[in-house]
């Protein structure tokens, strides 16, 4: 389980680097945007991340105790409800 994650991360770090070369090519500014919203997006790719390793962690836990009807609630619990966390997320939440 290692491995996977460790590449999932690699692959995130390398499509920041080289997102922020191409952006380079626009200029100073442009540049200047992306490094103000890198924080933001890092914290929410870590966030999923942790919640990922969490949710398979509980899953296991249960799989581990052959308790094979407590890991499908349990999976259907986060799987549910982190379907609606990006409508959550979304600008236009709430505000009707």
């Amino acid at each position: 389980m290692t491995m996977p994650m460790i590449i999932g991360m690699l692959m995130l770090f390398t499509f920041s680097l080289v997102d922020t070369w191409f952006i380079s090519f626009l200029g100073t500014e442009a540049l200047t945007a992306i490094s103000f919203t890198f924080p933001v997006t890092f914290f929410v790719m870590s966030l999923a991340i942790g919640l990922g390793i969490g949710a398979s962690a509980v899953v296991g836990k249960f799989l581990g105790a052959s308790h094979h009807k407590k890991a499908k609630d349990a999976a259907t619990v986060i799987t549910t409800s982190l379907s609606f966390w990006p409508a959550l997320q979304s600008p236009s939440a709430g505000l009707s």
